[in-house]
């Protein structure tokens, strides 16, 4: 079942972001140690003003994926993550379609960044439709090596 998180999610989501964060370190920007630092009621802000996914299967969450407006006003892709054991069975196909949908259709594209390490990631993403974008490296966090974009309505 994909639902959009809410408020009342945030004990949740702050788990299962430590939990992507402690597997996969290289993958992200943020580091497991500053966002273990941070309360619940920094996640409960962040739910209140981003569009959040999550696939859950028998009462856990099992992935993410959501957007947010970026410092340049664009929509851009984030939290992405698929837990080991549901890898491969499509659900970040329908996180990412879910959260697509949920973006004003006035943005014409949409981003994200990815290391480009993360093979599994980046082919996911070219199957949507993202290809890698290297004259705007200036959007690109710090720690991140990859910018990826596509048109919103592909």
């Amino acid at each position: 079942m994909i639902r959009q998180l809410g408020v009342r999610d945030a004990a949740t989501f702050r788990t299962v972001r430590l939990e992507m964060l402690a597997a996969h370190p290289e993958s992200f920007w943020e580091k497991h140690d500053d966002v273990a630092a941070r309360p619940v009621a920094s996640f409960a802000t962040l739910l209140a003003n981003a569009h959040i996914f999550a696939a859950e299967q028998e009462g856990r969450i099992i992935g993410t994926c959501g957007w947010y407006r970026n410092a340049h006003d664009l929509p851009e892709i984030t939290w992405v993550y698929i837990a080991p054991e549901a890898r491969g069975q499509g659900i970040a196909t329908e996180l990412m379609q879910a959260t697509l949908s949920s973006i004003p259709e006035s943005h014409a594209e949409v981003m994200l960044q990815v290391s480009k390490n993360n093979a599994a990631a980046v082919r996911v993403y070219e199957r949507l439709g993202f290809s890698p974008e290297t004259d705007r490296r200036d959007l690109l966090a710090s720690g991140c090596d990859m910018l990826m974009v596509r048109p919103l309505h592909a």
